[in-house]
This record gives structure tokens, C-alpha cells and sequence, in this order.
């Protein structure tokens, strides 16, 4: 069973996850908190690899001294959800939480006292007031029903790096010189598999096994080719932006469908584009595969690691799939933007007392500011950042000789703070990984944004089932266009698969989506 996309931890959490495994233990600051201490909750990450709680990590113990704000942090690993609902059903002892909250959470929160309207204390936090200002959606998403409950946290200076990996011996073979981004497309990709194919049933193509496959994937990111067809999975607007649409049920998709077939069909493509496991994915890759597409650019290491412990020789050239839409293609990926405001923040306690208020409104303010975000990412230049050809990274001091930078930086560093940089991700990849990534900023496509909390109480309930009937009807009717008897180029059973949609709901999803975000672009900031 595919392990469905939606459910993927959102990056700059992803050190929650990591950690999920390991049992809390307290050192360094050790002692109960004072009563001046202000108590958060903040789930653990990689410091606990190193025996360490939030609380040894330097740049918080820094930022304290600092803005003179005693900080004490609780937290836990493994399940975060029990634990969060532990603590969200007494917060005494806690002055603020940090987690993933959504509409409903806020506002039950919110009626039952337990959390803060921190509106009237906007005046004391300029550089949150500021971003507001900046960044609608951030205003939108920190609010609910006119009330300002979560301070979200934001995914910052991202980039687009889903890549195809693709065998550039085997393309040599085939006859194929040409390279750069913009010298790619499907329909080159195919004929170049053909020739490929062709050579392995002849015993041409070395190093050979058992089977040839053109094109591979795994967890259903094969749909990551939907730009090139000018679609996506999910809505988007429509031309004119007063109406969405959704991808799966447009000609385009038709299109990847068929064409995806015919793939299968000429035996071009995997069979498991739509596992959730990753480990055939890289096996295969290596012995097998002409080309495939890579979730991210960190894949790039993990597949030559996994080459190089197996003696392998691994001859990839990476295009990225976005580049190969073309420069004038409009991306539908809401995920791809440079800038995201995300469901995770903190909330404060509402019987927090003044004297702690104001305290955790300034180190709070201090996150949100520019010289917040610099340091709890990168740290003090000299000590835990350097320069190196032009880019800043982190000092290889404090690197491990084959370890991820960021458990390297845990005791030093805290990048998932409230502001993720994801410079640093892009500084501390290779070389060729960078050459890889695009840097553009996609905010002027027909991209969709959730509107969260914008949906009626009782209508966010039947939405919820309508999406999740949606689609999984169409990830299910998906792989049976592509893998069995069922044909999308077929006028009469793509008709059928329309009316399935519809009949599911399709037109009162899209309504409610609708209404909901016109509902969240009304709210606005205003001082």
C-alpha cells in the first residue's frame, strides 16, 4: 500500500521524527524549573542523540542571556500525538506548546480558556507585526474566527528539487549526447528508452541483469512529471483565477495517464512506481533502471552511498523535473514555493501570568525577527558558521566525518525553531546537488493554498471525507488506467471515471474549497 504523500513530515520537522525512537532524558540543565522559568513544550529532536534536551542547546542558552528570558523546555519523543494531547488536556505547569495545530484544535482550545488571544499584544511584538503586514497567509493561518491563537512557524528560502536521475552510460549507449536542463522531454525520454531496450534484448547494453526498466518511481512521485503535462494532483486555479480546478479530472492528466500506459504497455516503465518502500527503488536503480525520479535532491548522496558500500560504479546525470516543464511552464505545487507558512506554532497558556507574558512575547517577537532566524539557523559566524567558496556552512569543526550535519548540530543549533532556513539545506548539500536545485520563486502560478480554518465547522468534517474519497478513488482508478485493462484514452471509460468522480462529490468539494478560501482572503491585518 502506498504511503500517501499528505502524510509525509513536512521537512523542517522532520528531526521530530528522526528522533522518535529514543527515550528523553534530561542532562545538562537538569534541575526542576524555577517558578520564574517559562515552561515550554516543544517536541525533542536530534540533540537527543547526543543525551541533550533543548535547554543545552547553545543558541537557545545564548538567546536567553540575551533577551534576559529564562527559558525551561519539556518535551518527548515517540508518540507525539499521545504526549501532545497529554499536555493540551492540562496546561498547568506549561506556559506554551509547540506543535501542529489545526482550525478545530484552536478553536475548542480557544473556547474551553486554555489558550491566549494575543491580539491586544501585538503593539509589543514588532517584528510579528511586520510579517503580518508582509505575508497575508501568515496573518490568515495564526488566526480563527477573528481571533489570534497560533504563532506559525515558516518554511523560508525553498527551492524546487525533485530530480530524475538518469544512467548517462546507458544514454551513451543508446546514441544520446545531448544534456542540459532544457534539452530534455518525455517524448525524447521515451524514444531514448526504446533504443535501450532494444539493446538489452540484443545483450548490448552494459552492464545488463535481468530486466530493463525506461522509467522508475516509488510512493506515487512519478506524478511529480504532471508539470510537464501543465497539471497536478491536487486543484489549482483556473485561468482567470475565479474557479478551481482539480488536476485529475482534466485532459492533461488523460493525457499522463495514456501516456503512461503506453509506457507500461511497450515495457519502459516500473511496475512499483506506487510502492511505499524505497529499497527495491535503489537496488534496481543501480542495476536495472535507465532513469527515475528522486523525491529530493538528499537522494543524490543516498543513492551513490548505496553504491559505493556495494562497489558499484554509478553513472547519473540529475535533471530537474521543473526545469524540464520549461520556463514558461505554470507549476501547480503549492509545496514548491519559495516561502511557506506552515500548520506547526506555538500557543501560549491563557493563565500565563504578566510578568512571563511579556517575556515569552519578546523571545517569541525575537524568533520571528530576521537576526532570529540567522542565528537560531546558522549559529555565530566563526564559532559555528564559515565562508567557503562564496557560501556560508557550517564549520567543519563541528561536522562529523559521515554523520547528517544536523545531528552533528544539535547540541549548537536549533534550524526548526520557528523560522526554517532552508538556505542552510542548500549550502550544505553537494555541489552536485546544487547544480540540481532550482532557485525561482513560484508565487505567480495557479498554485492552490489551503485555506486552513476557513471551512465551516460542520462543512470541514464532510470536506475532509469528500478529499479523502476523492482521492483515493483516484490513486486507485490511476494505477488501473496505467496497469490493467482499463484504458484512459477510451472516451467511454474516461466518461466513467468522470461520472465516478462527480458522483463522489466532486463539484461540492470544489465549492466548499472555494468558498473557504474566499472566506480567508477577506481576513486581512490591520493595526
Amino acid at each position: 500500500m502506498k504511503i500517501s504523500k499528505k502524510i509525509i513530515p513536512i521537512a523542517c520537522l522532520v528531526l521530530f521524527v528522526a528522533a522518535a525512537v529514543f527515550v528523553l532524558m534530561d542532562h545538562g540543565k537538569t534541575e526542576e524549573p524555577e517558578a520564574s522559568d517559562i515552561c515550554i513544550w516543544y517536541p525533542s529532536g536530534y540533540e537527543l542523540l547526543h543525551k541533550q534536551t533543548l535547554n543545552d542547546v547553545e543558541v537557545i542558552r545564548q538567546i536567553e542571556e540575551k533577551l534576559d528570558v529564562p527559558l525551561y523546555f519539556t518535551g518527548t519523543s515517540g508518540d507525539l500525538d499521545s504526549a501532545f494531547s497529554v499536555v493540551m488536556g492540562d496546561l498547568e505547569g506549561t506556559d506554551a506548546v509547540f506543535y501542529r495545530f489545526d482550525a478545530g484544535q484552536l478553536r475548542s482550545s480557544y473556547e474551553n480558556g486554555q489558550i491566549l488571544d494575543y491580539r491586544e499584544y501585538l503593539d509589543r511584538m514588532p517584528n510579528l507585526s511586520r510579517l503580518f503586514e508582509e505575508n497575508p497567509l501568515l496573518y490568515q493561518y495564526a488566526c480563527v474566527d477573528g481571533h489570534c491563537l497560533l504563532f506559525p512557524s515558516t518554511l523560508e528560502n525553498a527551492y524546487e528539487d525533485v530530480l530524475l536521475a538518469v544512467r548517462s552510460d546507458w544514454k551513451e549507449q543508446a546514441g544520446y549526447t545531448w544534456g542540459g536542463v532544457y534539452a530534455w522531454s518525455l517524448a525524447e525520454l521515451e524514444q531514448m528508452f526504446l533504443k535501450q531496450k532494444l539493446l538489452f534484448e540484443e545483450k548490448r547494453l552494459a552492464p545488463m541483469d535481468e530486466y530493463f526498466v525506461g522509467l522508475s518511481s516509488y510512493n506515487g512521485f512519478i506524478e511529480h512529471l504532471l508539470p510537464l503535462y501543465k497539471t497536478s494532483v491536487g486543484l489549482y486555479w483556473n485561468q482567470d483565477r475565479d474557479g478551481l480546478i482539480y488536476g485529475p479530472s482534466t485532459e492533461e492528466y488523460r493525457r499522463f495517464l495514456t501516456d503512461m500506459k503506453r509506457m507500461y504497455q511497450e515495457g519502459l516503465l516500473d511496475s512499483h512506481i506506487y510502492d511505499s518502500s524505497d529499497t527495491n527503488f535503489e537496488k534496481y536503480l543501480l542495476n536495472s533502471t535507465s532513469s527515475a525520479v528522486l523525491a529530493t535532491s538528499g537522494q543524490i548522496e543516498k543513492l551513490e552511498g548505496y553504491a559505493a558500500e556495494n562497489g558499484d560504479s554509478l553513472p547519473l546525470e540529475y535533471i530537474n523535473l521543473y526545469s524540464m516543464a520549461g520556463e514558461e511552464a505554470v507549476l501547480y505545487d503549492a509545496k514548491g514555493r519559495k516561502d511557506r507558512v506552515l500548520e506547526f506554532g506555538f500557543v501560549i497558556n491563557s493563565d500565563i501570568g504578566e510578568e512571563k507574558l511579556e517575556k515569552l512575547l519578546r523571545f517569541i517577537d525575537y524568533l520571528y525577527s530576521d537576526e532570529g532566524m540567522e542565528y537560531t539557523n546558522w549559529g555565530e559566524p566563526g564559532r559555528h558558521y564559515e565562508e567557503q567558496d562564496g557560501l556560508r556552512v557550517y564549520s567543519p569543526k563541528l561536522l562529523k566525518d559521515g554523520e547528517y550535519y544536523g545531528i552533528s548540530m544539535a547540541p549548537y543549533v536549533k534550524q526548526d525553531l520557528l523560522r526554517t532556513d532552508r538556505s542552510v539545506n542548500l549550502n550544505m548539500s553537494s555541489e552536485k546537488s546544487r547544480k540540481c536545485i532550482l532557485l525561482r520563486s513560484y508565487e505567480a502560478d495557479r498554485s492552490f493554498t489551503e485555506p486552513k480554518g476557513y471551512y465551516s465547522e460542520e462543512g470541514a468534517f464532510s470536506r475532509s471525507d469528500l478529499k479523502t474519497a476523492l482521492e483515493s478513488f483516484t490513486e486507485e482508478t490511476s494505477m488501473n488506467f496505467i496497469f490493467q485493462s482499463i484504458d484512459p484514452s477510451d472516451d467511454l471509460q474516461w466518461q466513467e471515471y468522470l461520472d465516478a468522480l462527480y458522483g463522489l462529490g466532486l463539484e461540492q468539494y470544489l465549492d466548499m474549497e472555494l468558498q473557504a478560501s474566499e472566506r480567508m482572503e477577506a481576513v486581512t491585518y490591520e493595526k
